[in-house]
């Protein structure tokens, strides 16, 4: 009897909170139908409440990454925003960044900067990068543009770019300094276009073994600064769990392996599909630059 009781109360708390995620998304996806509506001048919204869906958006953010409709959805009231009223940042509303702290006359630009931030925290995993590939290729923030900038190039899928990198990072000798048992960042000299979704191929000695790739250099955490010039975070990071894996990022950024404290595998080889060529001299041991190949 007991046994059953707790088992009648745990379905009933899961029915509960099904529920209430149900009801979460549907006041997430009626706030991202009511922002369209708004920045389209269809149905205007008055300050407050803008406001009020942006806190609806804060609430749910989680939410944003966990149906390919919900993210279609989020990605149309950001392409809506930019070309209605240009990418954060690069529009006169925001061109110069703005305070944390609220302030009136804002109130659509903040949304679409929860939204984005939202997207990029919870929309690109690796799960998502991998079931809803298509949805994903060809999404992509105009605001990279301003950061981390634009790419003219575009990459050719049928190009391989093989790099060769030390995926060893030897215990530090004596008393342990800061950061010092962090992961090493190790570059690759290429770089992921906005909007594009490039594989990654390493060695099975890499896999399950703490490695991971991360796209774009910057890993700090912006949201403590008083006045916002970018997104809050604007990299990220992809576990190597797989021989193969396929890596995206809205903004794009270079593309670098994290190499694990106390990790010993060594030189090694990987190759990037559909990535293009960023500007990159090799001081390394094992591979020089010359200077007339940084001027070829």
């Amino acid at each position: 009897m007991k046994n059953t009781a707790i088992t009648l109360l745990l379905i009933a708390a899961c029915v509960t909170c099904a529920r209430a995620q149900t009801a979460s998304t549907t006041a997430l996806s009626d706030a991202l139908f009511d922002l369209i509506e708004h920045i389209e001048g269809k149905i205007p919204l008055a300050a407050e409440e803008i406001d009020q869906r942006t806190r609806i958006i804060k609430k749910d953010i989680e939410l944003i990454g966990t149906t390919a409709r919900m993210m279609r959805q989020a990605f149309a009231v950001v392409d809506a925003y930019e070309s209605e009223m240009q990418p954060l940042f690069i529009n006169d509303a925001t061109r110069h960044g703005f305070t944390r702290a609220a302030s009136g006359g804002l109130e659509i630009h903040r949304a679409i900067f929860a939204l984005q931030q939202g997207l990029l925290d919870h929309a690109y995993t690796s799960s998502n990068v991998q079931q809803h590939h298509r949805l994903l290729n060809g999404s992509m923030f105009q605001t990279s543009a301003y950061f981390p900038g634009a790419v003219e190039e575009q990459p050719d899928h049928t190009i391989i770019h093989t790099v060769q990198i030390n995926a060893s990072q030897p215990k530090d000798w004596g008393s342990p300094v800061m950061y010092a048992e962090h992961s090493v960042r190790r570059p690759t000299g290429c770089y992921l276009a906005p909007g594009t979704i490039a594989q990654v191929n390493v060695p099975p000695a890499l896999v399950n073994q703490g490695y991971s790739i991360r796209v774009g250099a910057h890993s700090w955490d912006l949201k403590k600064k008083p006045k916002i010039k970018r997104l809050d975070r604007v990299s990220l990071v992809y576990p190597i769990e797989s021989t193969s894996t396929i890596i995206a990022n809205p903004l794009g950024g270079g593309i670098y392996i994290e190499v694990p404290y106390e990790a010993d595998a060594g030189l090694i080889h990987i190759k990037i599909r559909n990535a293009v060529r960023s500007p990159y001299y090799s001081a390394r041991s094992f591979d020089q630059t010359t200077p007339q190949q940084w001027l070829t």
